[in-house]
């Protein structure tokens, strides 16, 4: 299983169809491009970093009464097989509320072709199956909904004092106007994430990284958080959020600076940083440059 799966994220296949005609000058076409960097350094010392981007390209195929129809696609070339399967796919997003999938019979067409081609994969959906990382195998269509929402700029109305949250987040916030040396409107606004919920995301990842070392999970939390008997971490975050919407009121981009901080036993503690940046592009210009990119991010398991 794990040669199958660097085989299917080193294996590419061409782009669809819809992909391959000119997308240069059209007015309805964007590309959205995703980029995260994340450093930690703890009381120790010790520190790491690592940086990757993403994009996919966003077709506006109309209005409707309830929302906005759209198509999202890769960038034109190559795509890792793994990953094939869940674009083309054409939505209706409802700016603020929710976006549904509309063209599910076809995606879960390709998904059954890519499952038939690859019958050890479908044994593991659902999972997580480790090489030189940890990787989620998603085998199910409304896991394109959650791939989409990550490059959703489609907030809805935004305007001064309005409450505004994310997955995370302990309560909402308001927002707040910012100095903009732009027509655009800045907005700005802080969240306190939920502690429950960073410790329970940070358990997962050391469940992962003990599945990859072999080590005992809480053997491994204790000892890289210096905890000793009955002692338990302390996890607190904010994130800062940054909105930039166009004169028509569009957000053309997300900007987030994420900040955790963990305490463990006696003086310990890490801090850990992650910036984001979302934004949208016009397709004005050859976008060859961000076919590898999508590639490379992917297989950092994004």
């Amino acid at each position: 299983m794990k040669f199958l799966l660097i085989f299917l994220f080193t294996t590419s296949l061409p782009a669809y169809a819809s992909q391959n005609a000119s997308l240069v000058d059209d007015p309805s076409t964007s590309l959205i491009i995703y980029e995260v960097q994340t450093e930690s350094k703890s009381s120790e010392g010790s520190s790491g970093s690592s940086n990757s981007r993403s994009t996919i390209v966003e077709r506006i195929i109309g209005e409707r009464e309830e929302g906005l129809e759209l198509e999202y696609s890769f960038p034109k070339g190559d795509v890792p097989e793994i990953e094939a399967w869940k674009l083309p796919a054409r939505v209706l997003n409802k700016p603020g509320s929710h976006i549904e999938l509309l063209n599910k019979a076809e995606i879960n067409a390709r998904l059954d072709a890519f499952l038939e081609k690859h019958p050890e994969i479908r044994k593991h959906c659902g999972g997580v199956v480790f090489t030189w990382a940890a990787f989620e195998i998603h085998c199910d269509t409304n896991h394109v909904v959650d791939v989409i929402a990550g490059y959703n700029l489609y907030l809805g109305a935004l305007s001064e004092g309005q409450l505004y949250t994310e997955p995370g987040a302990l309560a909402p916030a308001p927002l707040k106007v910012a100095p903009s040396e732009t027509p655009n409107q800045i907005y700005e606004v802080t969240l306190v994430l939920d502690p429950v919920l960073l410790q329970s995301e940070y358990e997962k990842s050391m469940e992962q990284a003990a599945a990859i070392t072999g080590m005992d999970a809480i053997e491994l939390i204790n000892s890289s958080l210096h905890l000793g008997a009955g002692e338990q971490p302390d996890f607190s975050g904010t994130r800062v959020v940054v909105l930039e919407a166009s004169s028509d009121g569009r957000v053309e981009k997300i900007q987030r600076q994420t900040t955790i901080v963990i305490k463990g036993g006696g003086l310990f503690h890490e801090v850990r940083k992650q910036k984001e940046s979302l934004k949208r592009r016009p397709i004005n210009q050859d976008v060859s440059d961000e076919e590898q990119r999508y590639k490379d991010a992917h297989m950092e398991g994004r």
